[in-house]
């Protein structure tokens, strides 16, 4: 069996894309902030595809240890087929009227965690001679 990690994949687009891997028979790993939002995905995908294995991680990417933690985490369950950097966030406003603290978190999802998520998942990739990467942006 296939399995694909995919950030933010508990709502949006990435719950979306989780369907056609489902479709597809892949095991599931989603990692999102919060447990509620992984729970109501986890509902909403489960009606349509009641087997699908489906492993969750709430945990805040935009924070300095994540990607190792995310790492260390979907291997202990399996190896990753393909990698879906799909999580981020985005601010807006006059930049005297926004919040620095949040902009840093943005910035570290955004740039850093899918700069950090897609080399440790590629150097496995590469050893094993096979795997996916797609890193998704939105503006």
């Amino acid at each position: 069996m296939k399995t694909v990690l995919i950030t933010g994949g508990s709502s949006g687009l990435g719950l979306e894309l989780s369907k056609h891997f489902a479709r597809d028979a892949y095991r599931l790993l989603w990692v999102s902030k919060t447990e509620a939002e992984l729970m109501a995905g986890r509902k909403t995908l489960l009606a349509d595809y009641p087997d699908v294995p489906l492993e969750t991680m709430a945990t805040d990417l935009s924070k300095e240890d994540a990607a190792d933690a995310v790492f260390r985490w979907s291997e202990s369950i399996a190896p990753v087929d393909a990698l879906i950097n799909n999580a981020g966030f985005g601010t807006y406003g006059f930049l005297e009227e926004t919040s620095e603290d949040t902009e840093l978190a943005m910035m570290r999802l955004n740039m850093q965690m899918v700069y950090l998520l897609t080399r440790r998942f590629l150097e496995v990739m590469e050893k094993r001679g096979r795997g996916r990467i797609v890193n998704i942006s939105s503006s």
